[in-house]
């Protein structure tokens, strides 16, 4: 009878024990400082925030930085770009991208807006800021895409060894051409982003979905990424993720994820570093889906989403706790010139979910989206939105 007391009381203890581990992290749901949309953040090795928002007009507005070290609160902004007006929300995914690299210098990627003398002087193109982490102004924006017609937006990426990779997508003719002749083009700097050799194309044969965005990241053993959508003989719109282990002078190709569809779903997709793995997010067909590959592999695991689904879900993005824990969150039922609320779920390490999805109603603005990061300091998955 002693022996079965004691067993049942070491079970309680251990279930206790396992239920506190799994307990929830604390999400904090917050607006994006100064009134800004679109927020991107990345948090750097010293528990510094760095983030990069839009204002202004959703045919011409501008791109600003701010920066929160550890113990402290959100600088004063800097303006990204250089022109005025130059960059554009509209849409939604052609807005800033934005990397930190070699001693957490700044390098932001942006679709140009047509106001003005843009569309004159440069079409539908892609422009380039850098700033060191010491700087107090960005360095004069440039066109990064040549001549070629750029709709959905593109990429940045960057290591600690100084090597920037910007990644667009595009195809021949003065519109692009047809979406199942473009490619995915990278441009490469050795020097930090001080000069960029001649882009060059990628991917395969697949097509790019014309008015998708794509994302790109390197992770710290220096492989470099990059996933986008296909637009296969205009038949199907799956996920590609393109990987370089020889600092994006080689990349090999895999598709993640199949959907037959001819049109344009006007998508996003995210990649999170975990210890030795790399997360990649996006959508297909109202849901949201994930994956992971090794570092500097190909080879994925069961794709998967969120316990219960997604209610028509958009823009996945992620953060990992110091535990290792992932938050998974989207968009709900966000479209062209229509908001949309906020959902959220909690995974393990492993990817599994451990939480019931957390949703704000109209907690999206029309042609925006969400950003998360954990602040280690409160313990705090925080959303920006």
């Amino acid at each position: 009878m002693s022996n079965i007391k004691s067993m049942l009381i070491l079970i309680f203890i251990t279930l206790l024990f396992s239920t506190e581990l799994m307990a929830e992290t604390k999400v904090n749901v917050i607006k994006t400082p100064n009134g800004g949309i679109q927020p991107k953040v990345r948090v750097d090795k010293s528990g510094q925030i760095h983030l990069v928002y839009y204002k202004g007009s959703d045919s011409g507005g501008d791109l600003f930085y701010i920066k929160k070290p550890k113990g402290g609160s959100f600088s004063s902004p800097t303006q990204v770009n250089s022109i005025s007006g130059s960059a554009i929300s509209a849409g939604t995914i052609r807005g800033a991208q934005f990397t930190l690299g070699q001693n957490d210098s700044i390098h932001v990627v942006w679709n140009s807006s047509q106001n003005g003398d843009l569309k004159k002087l440069y079409g539908p193109a892609m422009f380039y800021a850098s700033m060191t982490d010491k700087a107090t102004k960005f360095s004069s924006q440039k066109v990064v895409t040549g001549k070629r017609h750029v709709d959905g937006g593109g990429a940045v990426a960057a290591d600690k060894n100084g090597n920037v990779y910007i990644f667009f997508h595009s195809g021949a003719g003065p519109k692009g051409g047809q979406e199942k002749n473009r490619r995915v083009f990278i441009a490469v700097s050795r020097n930090g982003g001080k000069k960029f050799g001649k882009a060059r194309p990628i991917s395969p044969a697949t097509g790019v979905c014309g008015c998708c965005a794509m994302q790109a990241d390197c992770d710290s053993n220096g492989n470099v990424y990059a996933v986008y959508r296909t637009a296969t003989n205009n038949k199907s719109r799956d996920i590609n993720l393109l990987v370089s282990k020889s600092k994006g002078k080689k990349f090999g190709s895999k598709i993640l994820d199949k959907w037959p569809l001819n049109r344009c779903p006007m998508s996003s997709m995210s990649f999170c570093e975990n210890t030795d793995r790399m997360i990649i997010g996006w959508e297909t067909n109202k849901q949201i889906k994930y994956t992971s590959v090794a570092k500097g592999s190909l080879k994925a695991k069961k794709v998967v989403s969120p316990n219960g689904g997604s209610k028509s879900g958009k823009h996945p993005v992620f953060a990992i706790s110091s535990e290792g824990n992932i938050l998974v969150v989207w968009t709900e039922g966000t479209g062209w010139k229509k908001g949309g609320s906020i959902a959220w779920q909690e995974l393990d390490s492993s990817m599994k979910s451990i939480s019931k999805t957390g949703r704000l109603p109209a907690g999206v603005s029309i042609w925006n989206f969400v950003a998360s990061y954990f602040d280690a300091e409160t313990k705090t998955f925080n959303i920006l939105h």
